[in-house]
């Protein structure tokens, strides 16, 4: 049977690592795509199990060992260089609903 588990990276912050992502996690005018990453890299560096990281934010496990392993490999900047939404810019442009189906 193959094994499920990997052995996780060591998450270390930095202090100004850490003051970053816990603004922007607490900033009204963050994002949510930027403001969730940011607390799943803030609690997954508290070396706590992945089980007790997911509950309170209501993560699946593929989401916190994806945004860790972008942490890891990329730091701060693997989180603010995200897309922000992955829908179609064309379709905000366009205010009648008949153009749509075209």
């Amino acid at each position: 049977m193959p094994e499920r588990c990997r052995q996780k990276a060591p998450l270390a912050l930095s202090e100004d690592e850490r003051e970053t992502l816990e603004r922007w996690s607490r900033r009204r005018t963050t994002a949510q795509a930027l403001a969730l990453p940011s607390r799943v890299v803030l609690e997954s560096a508290k070396a706590q199990p992945n089980g007790v990281v997911v509950a309170p934010l209501r993560v699946v496990p593929q989401a916190l060992a994806k945004w860790r392993c972008r942490f890891v490999e990329r730091r701060l900047v693997a989180l603010a260089d995200q897309p922000l939404s992955e829908r179609d810019p064309c379709l905000s442009k366009r205010t009648d609903p008949k153009q749509w189906a075209q």
